[in-house]
């Protein structure tokens, strides 16, 4: 199954943000999402994201210190997109408040209801196989 990702603004903003080059992760997100679309689990009350820990080498803080990324994903016409929708680091906030997560699931909803109005990356090769 073809796989695309969308990397959303507020994911955009919060990856330039970051203080510990957190955008040198990306692709290797985006490879690991490609190969385990359900790698994080769903967050309770909003089912549909999904949370997944991520670990910055240079932090060496391992992932339970280092940064959440919120994403969802749907299936459509026999294409995964997958939403890449915000990233923050767990020193800076445990959690998201329930109105964030509304707000996300709000945007997320509208981007995944309508694909085609949405700039999407293909998947990066994977040990040089696509």
């Amino acid at each position: 199954m073809d796989t695309k990702f969308h990397l959303a603004h507020r994911f955009s903003r919060s990856v330039k943000k970051s203080k510990h080059q957190v955008s040198s992760q990306v692709d290797t997100i985006i490879k690991v999402l490609a190969l385990y679309p359900e790698r994080g689990p769903p967050i309770p009350g909003h089912s549909k994201l999904r949370k997944m820990r991520i670990n910055i080498p240079k932090l060496n803080l391992g992932k339970s210190g280092g940064y959440r990324l919120i994403y969802r994903q749907a299936i459509v016409d026999e294409i995964r997109y997958i939403s890449l929708l915000e990233i923050y680091f767990k020193g800076d906030s445990e959690d998201l408040s329930r109105t964030e997560y509304d707000t996300i699931l709000t945007e997320s909803t509208f981007i995944l209801e309508n694909p085609l109005d949405f700039e999407w990356k293909d998947t990066p090769l994977i040990d040089g196989s696509r």
